[in-house]
């Protein structure tokens, strides 16, 4: 940071980030939809918004870190939908409700992708793209386990005062994304291996409240 010229703020910042032991977060993990081995030697939690564009970007990104370290990696999906989006916990619910059946992942994928295509029936036509058992899918989506996993994700992005999304935690530590921080960087250095080659460059964080 020093040789491209950041700030002494920045480079202290990221220190603290980086290394300091007061930075590291400790996140509950059980009842959040997750893929890669329990025993991973790397975690990373992602609090993420549907509607978010950014987040959506970022699907690419962790993906390619999950396939670039296959297998010592584990990725944990954490909702938070930012105030302004309208459609984002709905989504959630959806793709928790497809999770009780096997397909969180998959339903995931789908809505970022089909992004402006969030409504009730565009759910509906994505549960019946997945194959799910579309009747308790719904009952589903409005349970109270899907409604209290989704409160208590919201209630600890507030206690840890994410400032937007995508907000990535590597082992605790926030990824510092308004730093350009990379994310292949970051896991590479927490395993010990040199970064692959083509690590894509982080998405910007859709900020938690509207810019005035």
């Amino acid at each position: 940071m020093v040789r491209e010229g950041s700030s002494e703020e920045q480079v202290r910042r990221g220190y603290k980030q980086r290394f300091d032991p007061s930075a590291v977060r400790s996140l509950p993990i059980d009842g959040s939809p997750s893929k890669g081995p329990d025993d991973a030697s790397v975690s990373i939690v992602e609090f993420a918004d549907f509607e978010c564009p950014h987040c959506r970007e970022a699907v690419g990104l962790i993906d390619a870190v999950l396939a670039a370290h296959e297998g010592r990696v584990r990725l944990v999906y954490k909702s938070f939908t930012l105030t302004f989006h309208q459609r984002g916990e709905p989504a959630a619910r959806a793709a928790f409700a497809a999770g009780l059946q096997g397909k969180f992942w998959e339903m995931e994928h789908l809505l970022f992708e089909r992004q402006e295509h969030l409504d009730q029936s565009d759910l509906d036509r994505y549960a019946v793209i997945l194959r799910l058992d579309v009747p308790k899918w719904k009952a589903d989506m409005d349970s109270p386990a899907v409604r209290e996993r989704i409160a208590h994700d919201r209630a600890l992005g507030e206690e840890l005062k994410l400032k937007g999304t995508p907000t990535i935690y590597v082992n605790g530590r926030e990824l510092d994304v308004e730093q350009d921080e990379s994310l292949e960087a970051r896991v590479a250095a927490e395993l010990g291996v040199a970064p692959a080659a083509t690590a894509p460059k982080p998405p910007p964080v859709a900020p938690s409240s509207r810019p005035q």
